[in-house]
């Protein structure tokens, strides 16, 4: 686990049950830096880094949601500004940023964007978005980043495409 974390030092892992983690870092800045870059993938699962709050129970905490960047392919050129990315985004869950090329600008082959997304709901693959009136509607394919397994079918974390059983 510390080599999948670059962290420094050891980092101590402690089983609490229910598929639910404690880690303790030696160093607050690798801590920081596996909070702010979760979710991790580890052997093919989902690690989601979740930073206590307060005293509440570890049984209380809020695993199903997490961020994670989105790369947004096949937008119109015209689309591609912060008022009309962050409403694409919206569309899938919060967004939390939008990525920014090293000039600064939002061009590029695709747009990245990061959102909060709840992981037990479907993930959407694409959305239909309609450029103009009288042209045929285009389709944003989404790729996301940092994932286990999950089913190209019904969009779901759980499985994979051959054991769906979706019709």
């Amino acid at each position: 686990m510390t080599k999948i974390l670059q962290a420094e030092g050891n980092v101590g892992i402690e089983d609490t049950g229910d598929n639910t983690f404690v880690f303790e870092f030696q160093s607050s800045r690798y801590r920081s830096r596996a909070l702010k870059e979760s979710p991790w993938n580890f052997f093919r699962n989902l690690l989601i880094f979740k930073e206590p709050i307060g005293l509440k129970s570890l049984r209380l905490m809020d695993f199903e949601e997490t961020t994670i960047w989105v790369q947004f392919h096949n937008i119109p050129l015209a689309f591609m500004h912060e008022d009309i990315l962050l409403k694409l985004g919206r569309q899938i869950g919060m967004v939390v940023d939008l990525y920014r090329g090293e000039n600064g600008l939002l061009q590029g082959r695709f747009a990245r964007i990061r959102v909060r997304i709840n992981i037990t709901q479907p993930l959407k693959k694409c959305i239909r978005i309609c450029a103009m009136r009288d042209e045929d509607d285009t389709i944003v394919l989404l790729v996301y980043g940092i994932l286990p397994d999950f089913c190209y079918a019904c969009g779901r974390l759980d499985h994979v495409y051959r054991d769906c059983e979706d019709d």
